[in-house]
C-alpha cells in the first residue's frame, strides 16, 4: 500500500488479518538538497537546524490524502518564510536521516513542496527538537493520537491508522495478539479507546471495502454512518439471498461487491481522470447512488432466482425496509419538521396495526441508530411500537441521550408519563437534537399517533 508520503507499497501482513498490498493514492515527497550545500545532519543535542532532505514524513501516519487546509498551511508558512513552530524529529538507530515524531507530515511535505518550486534556502533548512527514539509502535501511536485529535480525519483514515497499529503491535509482541488484548492496551497505556466492534468494523474497511470501493472512501470522505449502513444492507439482503436459496454465499458477494467496484470505478473515472487524484479534501459529488445500487442488485436477484423483476423488487424491499431506499449511504433524513406532505408519505400502502407498528419502530431504530444506540431498541410485538431495552451510558452524547428521551416519551402513555419524568433526572432539552433527528422524532410521533388510534 502506497504510504500517505506515496514511499512505496506496505505489505500489511499481521496474525488474523491476512497479507495484502494495497493501493493509495501517491502524494509525494521532496527531493534531494544535496546539491545546495545546505546542512544534512544534526548532531545530538535537543534542538538543531536540518535540512530538509534530511527529514521524512512518518510513513504510517494515518493520512491518506493531502491535508484538507493544505493551501492554507502553505500560504501562511510562505508569508512566513518558513515555520513558525519548530518541528518534533527522531531518528531510529542506525538511520542518518530524522522522521517526523509527532505530527508534522504535512508541514514538512509543504516546505519540500516551497522549495522545489523556489528555491529559496529559507525553505531549505528547519529549526527541529529532536526526542529520543523509543520505537515504532509509540512512534504510530504518536501521530494517531495527534491526528485523531484535530478531528479532520475521513474514516478510512482512521481506520487505518488503527489496523496499522494493530499491525505493528502484533508484530512486536513476543506471544500470540487477540483484538481485545489489544484494545485494553490502548486505552490503559495511551488513552485511545476502542470497542472490538468499533475496530472490526475499520479492519473490514481496510481489508474489504478498500477493496471495492476505494475512491468513495478516500475521495468522497465515506463517513463512519455511510459505512454502518453499507453493512446493514448487505446484511439484509445476504439473509434474503439464503431465505430464498438464490445460489452460494460466494455468487451473492460476488454480485453485491461487484456491483459497488462498478460504481466506484465510474466515479473514479468522473471525477478523478486519468491521474486518479483529486482536489484537497473529500469531494461530496463522490459518493454510492444507493437507488441504482438496490436496483441493480435486483436484477441480480431476479437472475438467480428465474423471477420476474417485480418480485425480486418485492424481495428487495422486504429486505431493506428499514433502508430509505433513494438515498445514498451516510445521508440522513431532509432537514426540516413533518409536513402534511410528509405525514401523509409515510402512510404504509395497507394501513393495519402489524404495519403501523413495523413503521414506528423502524424510523425510531433509525433515529437511534444516527447516534449510534441502535442495540437499545428492539420491536414490540404486543403493544404500541417499540420498546427501548436499557437507557444510554453515562458517556453517551447530549443529543443521542435526547433522542432517546424523545423516543421514551412517545412510547409511553399519558398515564405513564408523569411517573417516568418524575423517576429521573437530567432529561436532555430537544435543543440537543439535530434537524435530521427532530424529522425523524416527528415521523415517529405521526405513526404512533396512528398506531394509537387503531388501537383504541
Amino acid at each position: 500500500m502506497p504510504t500517505p508520503t506515496g514511499q512505496g507499497p506496505i505489505k500489511v501482513a499481521s496474525p488474523g488479518l491476512g497479507g495484502r498490498t494495497f493501493r493509495l493514492p501517491d502524494v509525494g515527497v521532496g527531493s534531494s538538497l544535496e546539491s545546495h550545500g545546505t546542512v544534512h545532519g544534526a548532531p545530538p543535542m535537543e534542538w538543531a537546524s536540518v535540512a530538509i532532505d534530511k527529514i521524512i514524513p512518518f510513513c504510517d501516519g494515518p493520512r491518506l490524502v493531502r491535508n484538507p487546509k493544505w493551501e492554507h498551511i502553505k500560504a501562511a508558512i510562505r508569508s512566513s518564510g518558513g515555520l513558525t513552530a519548530p518541528l518534533s524529529v527522531t531518528r531510529r538507530p542506525g538511520e542518518d536521516v530524522y522522521v517526523c515524531h509527532q505530527g508534522g507530515n504535512t508541514r514538512l511535505l509543504i516546505l519540500q513542496e516551497l522549495f522545489r518550486e523556489t528555491k529559496d534556502l529559507r525553505f531549505a533548512t528547519t529549526c527541529v527538537h529532536i526526542a529520543p527514539f523509543d520505537n515504532d509502535f509509540n512512534l504510530a501511536v504518536l501521530h494517531d493520537r495527534e491526528n485523531t485529535c484535530r478531528g479532520n480525519l475521513a474514516y478510512i483514515e482512521e481506520a487505518w491508522s488503527k489496523y496499522r497499529l494493530f499491525d505493528i503491535y502484533a508484530s512486536n509482541a513476543s506471544s500470540k495478539v487477540t483484538v481485545k488484548r489489544f484494545i485494553k492496551d490502548m486505552a490503559s497505556e495511551h488513552g485511545i479507546r476502542l470497542t472490538v466492534e468499533a475496530f472490526s468494523r475499520m479492519r473490514y474497511t481496510v481489508e474489504v471495502l478498500y477493496q471495492h470501493v476505494p475512491t468513495c472512501l478516500v475521495h468522497g470522505g465515506m463517513s463512519l454512518r455511510a459505512v454502518r449502513r453499507l453493512v446493514s444492507v448487505r446484511s439484509a439482503l445476504k439473509k434474503a439471498w439464503r431465505s430464498r436459496e438464490l445460489g452460494p454465499d460466494k455468487a451473492f458477494d460476488e454480485a453485491f461487491y461487484g456491483l459497488l467496484e462498478r460504481q466506484d470505478q465510474a466515479l473514479a473515472e468522473a471525477f478523478l481522470g486519468k491521474s486518479g487524484t483529486a482536489r484537497v479534501g473529500p469531494d461530496p459529488r463522490i459518493a454510492l447512488d444507493w437507488s441504482r445500487f438496490l436496483q441493480d442488485m435486483q436484477h441480480e436477484f431476479a437472475v438467480a432466482g428465474e423471477v420476474d423483476y417485480q418480485t425480486a423488487g418485492g424481495w428487495i424491499a422486504a429486505a431493506c425496509r428499514s433502508l430509505p431506499v433513494n438515498a445514498s449511504p451516510g445521508l440522513g433524513p431532509p432537514k426540516g419538521g413533518c409536513s402534511t406532505e410528509h405525514a401523509a408519505a409515510l402512510k404504509p400502502a395497507s394501513e393495519t396495526p402489524t404495519s403501523l407498528r413495523l413503521a414506528s419502530f423502524e424510523r425510531a431504530q433509525e433515529l437511534l441508530d444516527l447516534v449510534e444506540l441502535g442495540h437499545l431498541i428492539e420491536s414490540r410485538r404486543d403493544s404500541v411500537g417499540y420498546q427501548l431495552t436499557s437507557a444510554p451510558a453515562p458517556t453517551a452524547t447530549p443529543m443521542a441521550r435526547a433522542c432517546w428521551w424523545a423516543l421514551t416519551l412517545a412510547s409511553t402513555s399519558a398515564n405513564d408519563m408523569a411517573e417516568v419524568v418524575t423517576a429521573q433526572h437530567g432529561i436532555p432539552s430537544f435543543d440537543d437534537m439535530s434537524p435530521s433527528a427532530l424529522r425523524a422524532f416527528s415521523d415517529v410521533l405521526v405513526l404512533q399517533a396512528r398506531l394509537k388510534e387503531q388501537e383504541n
